[in-house]
């Protein structure tokens, strides 16, 4: 499927927005930082946008296996001993 064109210079303006951040834990606060990518965090556009981008992931690799679920996704490689694995090639 992909993105081309308009679409995907709107999405790439939505995601570099310059949001900024901290992260707390507890009492602890680290500086304001600005998110350089990504989506916002509950972002109602977050999976879709994900989706968008990975759906023709599976075609792009030559082994393994991808296993997807709303925004997490996860590529499966085995082989009888490490020597014999592959790194994917996307």
């Amino acid at each position: 499927m992909g993105l081309r064109g308009k679409m995907n210079k709107w999405i790439i303006s939505y995601l570099v927005s310059g949001r900024k951040l901290q992260v707390k834990l507890e009492a602890i606060a680290s500086d304001i930082f600005e998110a350089r990518d990504g989506t916002p965090q509950g972002s109602s556009l977050g999976s879709i946008i994900f989706n968008l981008y990975v759906d023709d992931l599976p075609e792009y690799l030559t082994v393994g296996k991808v296993f997807t679920y709303a925004d997490d996704t996860s590529v499966l490689i085995s082989g009888k001993t490490s020597s014999n694995e592959k790194k994917p090639s996307a």
